[in-house]
This record gives C-alpha cells, structure tokens and sequence, in this order.
C-alpha cells in the first residue's frame, strides 16, 4: 500500500508552499517513509507551476 498527504501554506495570492510526506508500507518489510518539500507559483487561474 502506498500513501501520499500534503500539507500547505498560502505566503500570497500567487505563492504556496508544501509539505509531502509519502511512502509504502508493507506487511513484510520494512516501511518506506519519505517526504518532499516545494512552493508553487500560480500564474493565471489554470496555470501553476510547481517547483
């Protein structure tokens, strides 16, 4: 099984910034716990970049 949550914060209209913990878990093995971290940029309403 896999999982994935992000958790972000607004720093403007346009900016945002996100924490990404995600993984795999399994019954058998170790699990697999990673996590990323990033802003995004919106440049018009359907258009954001992801840094």
């Amino acid at each position: 099984m896999t999982y994935s949550a992000a958790l972000g914060f607004s720093l403007s209209s346009h900016v945002n910034i996100y924490v990404e913990p995600y993984g795999m878990l399994s019954n058998f093995k170790e699990p697999v716990i990673n996590f990323d971290t990033g802003f995004t940029y919106l440049v018009h309403d359907n258009l954001l970049f992801n840094f």
